[in-house]
This record gives structure tokens, C-alpha cells and sequence, in this order.
């Protein structure tokens, strides 16, 4: 793979990422708003797991 494909194909993998993240956002806003304590830790969860995932991503750039 090409130095260039690699970097263009991590961009479009943290986009990907930042558009779960953003997900994640909404779907805490909605629990908090709903008052589900399930729903909140659901969602944070889901929101920290995202940045897990974007670590190795950004470490590459």
C-alpha cells in the first residue's frame, strides 16, 4: 500500500470515528434527557470505547 493510500485511508478511518463519536454525543444527550441511568452509562461507555478506538489512529498521523 502506498504511503499516500495509508494516510488517506486513516483520514477516512477517523472520520468514521468522529462521526460515532458524535453518535455517541447524541445518544447521552437523549438518555439524560429521557432521565435512564441504563441509557447514560450505556452511552458513556459507547462514547469512551469510541476514543479507544481513534488512539492508534491518531498515534499514526
Amino acid at each position: 500500500m502506498s504511503k499516500r493510500n495509508s494516510s488517506e485511508n486513516t483520514r477516512l478511518q477517523l472520520w468514521g470515528w468522529v462521526l460515532f463519536v458524535l453518535c455517541a454525543g447524541l445518544y447521552l444527550a437523549a438518555n439524560i434527557e429521557a432521565k435512564s441511568t441504563l441509557g447514560i452509562i450505556g452511552s458513556i461507555v459507547f462514547l469512551v470505547a469510541c476514543f479507544v478506538f481513534m488512539i492508534p489512529l491518531m498515534r499514526s498521523e
